[in-house]
């Protein structure tokens, strides 16, 4: 035991402890947690911006459609392909969906304690 329950491992029963260890946090760890997810979610952002810059914008037309077909589409068929690939997991990096996917509940209570 690494806690300062060991000053007291002798007096309380063993069980005791393991309930009372049950109710420490271990914030060392949380942080480490904490500092990987937020290194995926960067590296995400990192990702999206490659793809932007290197296959989205050398082939957008958005600057050469009117203005009416721009606020009727909303862009390009090329940005609006890339607007909707930022929300699918195809185009996510495998650590991103392992730690961060859709359906895991976990992350928005690590995340949020900043």
């Amino acid at each position: 035991m690494n806690t300062p329950l060991v000053l007291i491992a002798r007096r309380l029963p063993r069980e005791l402890i393991h309930i009372i260890q049950t109710y420490i946090r271990n914030d060392l760890v949380h942080e480490a947690v904490r500092n990987h997810l937020h290194y995926l979610m960067y590296e995400q952002e990192l990702y999206m911006k490659f793809v932007s810059d290197n296959y989205v914008e050398p082939v957008c037309y958005c600057h050469r459609m009117p203005r009416r077909l721009l606020e009727k589409y909303n862009g390009c068929q090329h940005c609006n392909w890339f607007e909707r690939i930022e929300y699918e997991d195809e185009y996510k990096i495998a650590g991103y969906l392992t730690c961060l996917g859709h359906d895991n509940p976990q992350k928005y209570k690590l995340l949020k304690n900043n």
